[in-house]
């Protein structure tokens, strides 16, 4: 059995997080909530998710940012490119 692609999602909005935390088998996806960009871009360091599923308006600072920020460190580091939504 593979281990489980780990995801992190980053949203302001705890229900997105409880509809995509349900919606995936927690024995294929092991997934880590974040609310914030910044906690996001921590978050990515600790976590070394094979996904990132940000959300591109929450409040502070802006989805892309740390998008272009994960972007960066992908470089380093295998992780595939941040899925993102705006809602």
């Amino acid at each position: 059995m593979m281990p489980p692609w780990k995801i992190l999602l980053v949203d302001d909005d705890p229900t997105v997080h409880t509809l995509i935390s349900k919606s995936l088998p927690s024995e294929e996806f092991q997934i880590r909530s974040v609310y914030d960009a910044e906690s996001a871009l921590g978050e990515v360091e600790k976590f070394q998710p094979h996904l990132v599923i940000l959300d591109l308006m929450m409040p502070h600072v802006s989805g892309m940012e740390v998008c272009r920020a994960i972007k960066t460190k992908k470089k380093k580091k295998k992780i595939q490119s941040p899925f993102t939504w705006r809602h």
